[in-house]
């Protein structure tokens, strides 16, 4: 798993948890930074399909197609087995945008998704679902309208929070499931 991390921490341009540790010492803002990249490692991880030793001291890399980094927050997933794993397992609350690219309400709520992930990196996932490339995911969830935000936790529905609304309405929402 180690070694995983450290070839996935070199795709996204990290140097792992090692990093994480010394940007401690540096201050707020290169904490933040390296955190983010650290959360999004995490993710990565996930979406790693296979890694494979080549010999030389040379690993190769095979990734999914299924899940697309929008930011080093936020990724978009679109395959069943990437969402078992990014979603269902997952031990903290996992932030869903349910969203279209023809949406108006969408493209409102789509900054405010990346900033809630930045707050909340390493205590909440933030994954996006396009609705066109995968409805029978919105259907499965009740998904009636867009845009619409799911929090889960351990894959069940705790809250959904539909239309543009105001990134004060996501934060209240995502605090009510956080582990303190």
């Amino acid at each position: 798993m180690y070694a995983k991390c450290g070839i996935v921490h070199s795709i996204i341009g990290g140097r792992g948890r090692e990093r994480l540790l010394a940007e401690e010492q540096r201050g707020p803002q290169s904490k933040d930074r390296c955190a983010q990249e650290f959360a999004a490692s995490s993710i990565v991880l996930a979406a790693v399909d296979n890694v494979q030793h080549t010999g030389n001291g040379r690993e190769r890399v095979e990734r999914r197609a299924d899940v697309e980094f929008l930011s080093p927050s936020v990724c978009r997933c679109r395959g069943e087995a990437t969402w078992k794993e990014l979603v269902l397992d997952c031990d903290i609350p996992v932030l869903v945008d349910f969203w279209a690219p023809w949406c108006g309400p969408c493209r409102t709520i789509a900054p405010l998704v990346d900033e809630l992930a930045k707050l909340y990196a390493r205590r909440v996932r933030c994954l996006k679902r396009n609705t066109d490339e995968s409805p029978n995911k919105a259907t499965e969830y009740g998904i009636r309208s867009i845009s619409t935000v799911l929090i889960l936790k351990r894959g069940e529905k705790k809250d959904a929070i539909v239309g543009a609304v105001s990134k004060a309405t996501l934060v209240a929402s995502v605090e009510k499931y956080l582990d303190r």
